[in-house]
């Protein structure tokens, strides 16, 4: 067996001994491991973040999703939700980590020191294929942050209400345990050392468990599991026809084909069980939530996930045309890799549904595979220009879209939900004392086509009542009415019961808050505090608005009065940044 080392180009590599990638027969040796900077770094970058997303942590009140699994936590101390067959949605594990941490505590701080521990997870799991890719300790560091901060991930990581948030730890955790495996396979082979196998019966083993874990978390990430051992098996049998006539060609052992049959097999009784859980379905979820848009999905997926829609398909071209003229080889294991995060991104694109969490999976395999692309590819002169302008405009997206719309959702989960609960709190103690009092919501009003928060109202208006436990009291809105909204004649609330829009009136109260649906000038509360009675500010720092590429664009666009499908209709950037309580006079 012989070690090839691998030229880093102009990619940033740095000659690397590649470990076993499955492309060839020759197992090289582990990568050199990074320098001591780069684990102190690492470790304290990963400190900050987690002491960031346990601290501070209160009830979710931000929208009517976090609202419901925190109420039914409390209630029941479970939060299975990915049953809902009726509408072919069928993800059985979501909520896992929810039921397990509640048994123990129901503290928001239990939760989010929850998601920090999958934090530290993920990432070492990613700097240990980063690592294995060959690449620089720097390039490494700087994607992990990327990864990190950018916007689908940062949600998953202050939210409880995603399956993606332990889908893409047990990804890597498979990830991992795979390249264990075919790797010490490669040593067994030739050794015959008995003990690799028992330690590929048990890496394997984990594999299929963390395997099955991602894909009973999304649907679709049957193609991430499937789709690796179908790959794996073909790409091994293209790599072997290409070196037909060279020595080191070794066909796949036994003990790789059973191994890659398995997880070709999980997802096919997944979807036989899920063929049968959804039979006689009528609804699509899909069809039925009306933000999801063609044209959204692509927006979200070009500003959100930059490595997936920029870089990946220019890189694909590349390596393609390399590989079509012979210069370099097929690695089985990293070219599966972007495969799967294709077909990932695929899947979404055709159902039509486009979130920034959706994409994060394949958007942190496209990450992974560019590590180990640009280290390890011989660019020609000009393709060194194609990458130096991938690089440029995919830094752009980053800097001016995904990383500051990650942040944005950090400090709005924490620091605006903050401000919102000692809201929340202060009209609870108003009620109190003064029973009957009518209450008004600065941009909250009536009609899907007009608020896109509407569909939170109610269970935001209810943390009142089931929380704070106040029932003396009523919500009315002043706010024009939409078309898409339908009334509740059995609501005490005249917002749901009554389709009336009236002025508030002397001793009514008005909240302004970030959650408005329409935007709040300065002006405006310059005004509104003026003409009346300021009961209540609520200020907690630091706090970013979604200043971004996507936010500016949908703000540009309801100023020229121009219909979109992006989010937050009418309340772009999620101002203000302080939340106010007024008492009219």
């Amino acid at each position: 067996m012989t070690t090839r080392q691998i030229n880093g180009g102009g990619g940033g590599g740095n000659n690397a001994h590649l470990s076993y990638t499955p492309s060839n027969s020759n197992a090289s040796h582990n990568p050199a491991p990074y320098p001591s900077w780069f684990y102190i770094v690492f470790a304290l970058f990963l400190l900050l973040y987690a002491c960031f997303i346990i601290a501070d942590s209160a009830f979710p009140m931000l929208n009517g999703d976090s609202i419901s699994f925190y109420q039914q936590l409390l209630e029941s101390k479970s939060a299975w939700h990915g049953l809902d067959t009726d509408m072919k949605r069928f993800f059985p594990l979501a909520g896992w980590n929810l039921a397990l941490i509640a048994q123990f505590s129901l503290s928001p701080y239990a939760f989010m020191l929850g998601n920090a521990c999958v934090l530290v997870v993920f990432s070492l799991c990613f700097i240990y294929l980063a690592r294995m890719s060959g690449a620089r300790a720097w390039w490494s560091l700087v994607m992990l942050i990327c990864i990190v901060l950018s916007a689908g991930y940062t949600k998953l990581l202050v939210e409880i209400v995603f399956p993606e948030t332990t889908q893409t730890m047990f990804m890597l955790l498979f990830l991992c345990c795979c390249f264990g495996v075919y790797r010490l396979d490669a040593k067994a082979e030739s050794s015959a050392d008995s003990k690799h196998s028992w330690k590929i019966l048990g890496l394997g083993a984990l594999a299929l468990v963390f395997g099955n874990a991602v894909i009973y978390l999304k649907e679709v990430s049957f193609i991430i599991v499937s789709g690796f051992g179908f790959l794996h098996v073909a790409l091994s049998y293209l790599a072997q026809k290409r070196r037909a006539n060279s020595l080191e060609k070794r066909p796949l052992s036994k003990r790789v084909i059973i191994f890659d049959s398995l997880l070709m097999l999980s997802g096919v009784v997944f979807l036989l069980v899920y063929a049968l859980a959804t039979h006689g379905a009528q609804n699509n979820y899909a069809s039925a939530v009306e933000v999801f848009s063609p044209l959204r999905t692509i927006i979200v997926l070009f500003l959100s996930a930059p490595f997936l829609s920029l870089a990946l398909p220019v890189v694909m071209v590349l390596r393609v045309r390399s590989l079509l003229s012979g210069k370099t080889e097929v690695h089985v294991f990293w070219d599966s890799l972007a495969l799967i995060a294709l077909g990932y991104t695929g899947a979404f694109l055709v159902l039509g549904m486009g979130s920034f969490h959706y994409f994060m999976p394949a958007n942190i395999l496209a990450a992974l595979y560019l590590l180990f692309f640009f280290a390890n590819h011989r660019f020609t002169r000009l393709e060194k220009l194609a990458r130096n302008l991938v690089l440029a405009l995919t830094s752009f997206i980053l800097c001016a879209s995904s990383v500051p719309l990650g942040i944005h959702y950090l400090t709005l989960n924490k620091v605006q939900n903050r401000n919102i609960n000692d809201t929340m709190s202060f009209l609870a103690d108003y009620i109190r004392d003064h029973t009957h009092t009518r209450i008004y919501f600065e941009g909250f009003g009536r009609g899907r086509d007009l608020y896109y928060g509407s569909w939170s109202y109610g269970a935001f208006f209810n943390i009142l009542p089931s929380v704070y436990g106040v029932h003396n009291f009523d919500i009315a809105s002043k706010e024009p009415n939409g078309k898409n909204f339908t009334l509740d004649p059995k609501s005490p609330l005249s917002f749901f019961s009554s389709s009336a829009v009236t002025q508030p009136a002397a001793g009514d109260l008005l909240v302004l808050c970030a959650l408005s649906d329409r935007t709040i000038p300065e002006s405006r509360i310059e005004q509104l505090t003026r003409e009346n009675d300021l009961l209540f500010v609520a200020e907690h720092k630091p706090y970013f608005p979604a200043f971004t590429l996507m936010s500016i664009g949908a703000k540009i666009l309801q100023d020229l009065g121009i219909s979109h499908p992006l989010s937050n209709y009418g309340n772009p950037y999620r101002l203000p940044s302080k939340s106010y309580i007024l008492r009219i006079r």
